[in-house]
């Protein structure tokens, strides 16, 4: 690097000394020239000045017109990008709302069909309940005529119970009626077979 650095040094020092000597040069041979040819070469030089600057501002032109162009291109590529990206997000947001509006009408049809299945039930409920409450009206009927039946069957039982009695005991009495004269009779006979002995 540091010898690029001397070489690069030198090169600048003998270009500078090349230049002095061509504008001594040129000094001297406009020193050598007579006034009209001086004149002539005078303007000739302030031309070639006004050509070089003239030149130079023409490339700076072009280089700001290059530029230019390119920043053209690319606002242009960026302004495609941006309508390419916008025309994108107009569909996805087209799509969406489409989406959207289908699910919509889904959910108010699943509504109507959710209330339709919530009336039905209602419906169905209560008529359930008016007959369960029919079915739990008769079986208390039935229950109350049940504890009618049982209630004139247990006086019966009881009735009947004491009738039972009633028999066993006259039963009872007739039983011993009976053994008593059977047991008379018995002994009358004993009793007229010995007389009948006797005699």
């Amino acid at each position: 690097d540091r010898r690029l650095h001397v070489q690069i040094n030198t090169l600048e020092k003998q270009l500078s000394d090349k230049k002095r000597e061509a504008q001594l040069m040129q000094e001297e041979l406009i020193q050598n020239l007579d006034e009209t040819t001086r004149n002539i070469y005078r303007e000739n030089v302030r031309l070639t000045e006004s050509l070089s600057l003239h030149m130079k501002e023409s490339d700076e032109l072009k280089k700001s017109l290059a530029d230019l162009n390119n920043r053209v291109e690319s606002l242009t590529a960026t302004q495609e990008m941006n309508d390419s990206i916008t025309r994108e997000k107009v569909q996805q947001v087209k799509t969406q709302r489409r989406n959207l509006k289908e699910k919509q009408e889904r959910i108010e049809s699943l509504e109507s069909k959710l209330s339709e299945i919530v009336q039905e039930t209602n419906r169905e409920k209560e008529r359930v309940i008016r007959q369960c409450d029919a079915e739990l009206y008769n079986s208390k009927q039935d229950i109350e005529t049940l504890q009618k039946a049982l209630l004139l069957k247990e006086q019966e039982l009881k009735h009947i119970k004491r009738l039972g009695k009633k028999i066993l005991d006259q039963r009872t009495d007739t039983e011993a009626f009976f053994l008593t004269a059977l047991t008379q009779v018995k002994e009358e006979i004993v009793a007229n077979r010995a007389q009948y002995r006797k005699d």
